[in-house]
């Protein structure tokens, strides 16, 4: 920064500035240096100099248009505006960012206890159905209405006997004779492939015995 001041100063490039301009870069300048030499505890000479040339910043030199002048001042103050609201902003962007780590840990939480009480409800649920599996109930029926699997009478005492709808019997039955026929199947299968397992172990001999 101070090397592009010194540039201007120097006349290097001073003809494409105007004059307002270089007067508060030199002011600018004259204001670094005094920061940089001075030490922290400064008298009150040095201070009341200084508040002098930060006045004179606002002040409109001789020979530039006061146009130019107010619109180098405007534009001073909005850089500062926008300085101060990008800090605001990283102010809010930190705050947000603090947030949202807040509340993915609050959300891992919430899943870990979620998951631990679906969990419970499960198991709640499997002791419930087995208790009512448990529960005895009388279903009073009809003689006309019980029919033996096997044929006969039926008996007097019927502690013993398995209760089912005639419907879901006949499904049963249904599902034994399928899974009898896919047993026949699977035996079929497997006589094929002990001979052709047979057949291979034969063909390998024939073939080894050609190659001796």
């Amino acid at each position: 920064k101070n090397h592009l001041y010194m540039k201007v100063l120097e006349g290097q490039h001073r003809s494409s500035f105007p004059s307002c301009l270089l007067y508060n870069l030199n002011l600018c300048l004259e204001t670094e240096d005094s920061d940089e030499d001075s030490d922290d505890d400064l008298d009150s000479d040095d201070y009341s100099s200084k508040k002098e040339r930060e006045a004179s910043l606002n002040v409109c030199p001789k020979g530039c248009k006061p146009e130019l002048f107010k619109s180098t001042l405007q534009l001073r103050h909005d850089r500062v505006e926008l300085e101060e609201l990008q800090v605001k902003e990283r102010t809010v962007v930190e705050a947000l960012k603090e947030d949202i780590t807040s509340f993915q840990e609050k959300e891992k939480l919430v899943k870990s206890q979620r998951q631990a009480v679906e969990a419970d409800i499960e198991l709640m649920n499997q002791e419930k159905q087995q208790e009512m599996n448990e529960v005895e109930v009388i279903i009073p029926l009809e003689l006309n209405q019980i029919q033996l699997a096997s044929k006969g009478p039926v008996p007097s005492d019927l502690s013993e006997f398995l209760l089912l709808d005639k419907m879901e019997l006949f499904r049963m039955d249904e599902q034994i004779q399928q899974l009898q026929a896919d047993n026949k199947k699977l035996n079929d299968q497997f006589h094929r492939d002990l001979k052709k397992r047979d057949r291979l172990i034969r063909e390998k001999k024939e073939k080894s015995i050609k190659v001796h």
